[in-house]
């Protein structure tokens, strides 16, 4: 038996990869793969060739431009590799504060959603304060906590929720997942047969199907 070595290997490869973009002309990663691996074996021209290719389709690709800097100086074109390596440079940069704006944009948003949680609370605080068995106030309250992450608070009132609603399928949804967060999963699994229950008495079928899969999750874990 002959071992076929990693240039037989190479040589399969191109010809799936060009043939698969023959099939899929849209297909990104074949043509950067085709580059690299044609490029590893001297074939200079036809790497470019590839590469073009995906920086055409993709212009916003840094390994578009990265390789195509490469491979211009394995062919000593050296004014068009500072070229592409400056625009996979600026493409990075570009990347690198978008990337920072979502993060930014992301704790802009915790942040918005903690401080109206927080509003929810004081609001519900003082309806409690009348009403001690406000169903929506109640069940408010459990969620706004539930929103900062804040679970053993937020038990109470959605415990106290399912009490005052006992067909109430979503309290009992978030009760067992704050149950489930806090780690007191024995607790958790009977909020979601208490909830599956009332899920099934309502026919509410979105929460059903979620604690039906909390729940075997839990059991699977307990066993």
């Amino acid at each position: 038996y002959f071992e076929s070595d990693a240039h037989d290997k190479d040589d399969k490869a191109i010809l799936l990869l060009q043939e698969a973009v023959l099939l899929h002309p849209a297909f990104e990663d074949a043509y950067e793969a085709l580059g690299v691996i044609l490029n590893r074996h001297h074939r200079v021209d036809e790497a470019i060739h590839y590469m073009q290719i995906l920086a055409s389709l993709n212009p916003d690709c840094i390994m578009a431009h990265t390789n195509l800097s490469v491979f211009y100086v394995a062919k000593g074109m050296i004014a068009e590799a500072e070229e592409e390596k400056a625009k996979a440079a600026v493409l990075q940069m570009r990347q690198t504060r978008d990337a920072r704006r979502a993060e930014e944009l992301a704790a802009e948003e915790r942040e918005r959603i903690r401080r109206e949680a927080l509003e929810r609370i004081g609001m519900f605080k003082e309806v409690l304060e009348i009403d001690p068995e406000d169903p929506l106030a109640t069940y408010g309250m459990g969620m706004a906590h539930m929103q900062l992450s804040e679970y053993a608070e937020a038990i109470p009132y959605l415990e106290q929720a399912t009490r005052l609603q006992k067909d109430y399928s979503v309290a009992f949804l978030n009760l067992g997942k704050c149950l489930e967060f806090s780690g007191e999963r024995e607790h958790a699994i009977a909020a979601y047969r208490l909830g599956i229950e009332a899920a099934g008495r309502k026919g509410d079928l979105m929460p059903l199907r979620e604690m039906e899969r909390r729940l075997r999750a839990l059991e699977i874990t307990l066993a």
